[in-house]
């Protein structure tokens, strides 16, 4: 028996441009986190998207066979999800909170994993470790010894050493673990201090971050310094209001090359801007303060990421019509500004209260996936999730067999389409839902008749 599957994606409105918000039938949950002791807890870092294994790496501060924070793998599709190394309290034992990160992990030019713990018993002001992407070749590469370096973000410049910042300080070694040098030590001051976001190398090589704290104001800064550790410069010092104020995010460069942000406080609701600036500190300019009204987000936490048409994306912890955090997009002039997202209030169905950003999954045909974690909701202990900005309008399913029958695949971060089948393409109307409304990847029809086709349409 031949049986023909089609899949089309139908929608019941006009397209819309690609700043107008595609609300939230396309975010799903890839993952509920499940806790100690076979899972994470309350993961609140960005995740790392690999290279050509289709994965998505990310690590959580507690849960895990220790309590103290695992670091974890799951493929793009939500399945394979695994914890690849469970941390102990020799490696990690401080505990989590919002403002006290924890644990970082990145992804290097040579397909490892690699990472800082802020304190464990064995490394009292914290380490830079290493292990490959299935949970093999653990190292500690580095234990600080001294609390002006506690490190707590680490990436690979195009050198190929690794930087990060910390509490007190700048810092750079190879991967191997040698050549470990202090770049900078902050000048509280004048120079700020808790560089809690990521370093990000510019197009000018130089690094590029910025402070929660100190600088003349105790705002925050922004800073640049050069590789070697020469060049160290404040190019914005936060202001509070109507400026923004505590930068708990990175930094991101721009397609056209600006640099981009978010502070936490600050601006004229003194609950975050979103913020943008030349790579010499010229042309500081708020691009959006957030708003208490219910509808906006409040107290944005994660690094901004630049998705498809040069639009930006970002979270906030707060606000929403439940008070339960937001997904945003902004273009790169400030201009759109619109809530894709507002999370809602049931701690067990949906992500919410996210602290980190998301980050950039494959694109095709004009559509993008991002992906987040949240520290609540969509789990016991909080969740993975997917979300699409631009829904393709056409997804390329997988047609095989199971046992002699046909099975119908699809992309996880679509099963909020509807699967609908006919055996009559001529009668629009005797199209009629294939599966009984549960969301899954996968479908093997039950004896279709032959000729039958399929379809995802876009719900209503």
């Amino acid at each position: 028996m031949k049986v023909t599957c089609i899949l089309l994606v139908v929608f019941s409105c006009a397209l819309t441009p690609a700043l107008l918000a595609q609300q939230p039938t396309l975010l799903t949950v890839l993952h509920g986190f499940a806790g100690s002791p076979a899972d994470g807890a309350y993961p609140y870092r960005p995740l790392v998207v690999g290279g050509n294994d289709n994965a998505i790496y990310g690590c959580t501060p507690a849960g895990g066979t220790n309590g103290w924070g695992t670091i974890f793998r799951i493929n793009r599709d939500g399945s394979g999800y695994s914890v690849i190394h469970n941390f102990s309290d020799g490696e990690q034992s401080l505990p989590w909170t919002i403002r006290n990160p924890v644990l970082y992990v990145t992804r290097g030019s040579d397909g490892a994993l690699y990472g800082t713990s802020q304190s464990g018993t064995n490394y009292p002001n914290g380490m830079v470790f290493k292990l490959n992407t299935d949970g093999s070749g653990y190292t500690v590469l580095h234990g600080f010894t001294n609390s002006d370096a506690t490190p707590l973000n680490l990436m690979q410049g195009r050198d190929g050493a690794l930087y990060g910042a910390g509490f007190r300080a700048i810092f750079k070694l190879d991967t191997d673990g040698g050549n470990y040098n202090v770049l900078h030590i902050f000048n509280n001051a004048s120079d700020g201090t808790r560089a809690y976001g990521r370093l990000i190398q510019g197009t000018d090589g130089a690094l590029y971050g910025a402070t929660y704290a100190g600088g003349t104001n105790n705002g925050g800064t922004i800073f640049k310094i050069n590789t070697n550790g020469t060049g160290f410069t404040i190019l914005h010092t936060f202001t509070n209001n109507p400026d923004g104020a505590s930068a708990y995010a990175g930094l991101t460069e721009g397609s056209d090359g600006a640099l981009y942000g978010v502070t936490r406080l600050g601006g004229t609701n003194n609950v975050g801007v979103i913020f943008k600036l030349n790579q010499d500190g010229s042309g500081y300019q708020i691009l959006h303060h957030f708003q208490t009204n219910g509808v906006d987000g409040t107290y944005p936490y994660g690094d901004l990421v630049q998705g498809l048409n040069n639009i930006l994306y970002g979270t906030t912890y707060f606000g929403g019509p439940t008070n339960d955090g937001t997904i945003f997009e902004i273009g790169l002039d400030g201009s759109h500004y619109s809530v894709l997202r507002s999370f809602g209030t049931s701690t067990n169905v949906e992500p919410n209260r996210p602290v980190s950003g998301l980050v950039q999954g494959p694109a095709s045909d004009g559509s993008g996936v991002l992906y987040g974690v949240a520290n609540w909701g969509g789990g016991p202990y909080g969740s993975l999730y997917s979300i699409v900005v631009n829904p393709p309008l056409s997804i390329t399913p997988l047609v095989s067999q199971f046992a002699g029958q046909p099975v119908v695949a699809w992309p996880a971060w679509a099963l909020n389409y509807q699967l609908q089948s006919t055996t009559n393409l001529a009668d629009t109307n005797s199209w009629v839902a294939a599966t009984n409304g549960i969301l899954m990847t996968g479908f093997q029809p039950a004896k279709p008749s032959p000729g039958t086709y399929y379809r995802l349409v876009w719900p209503q």
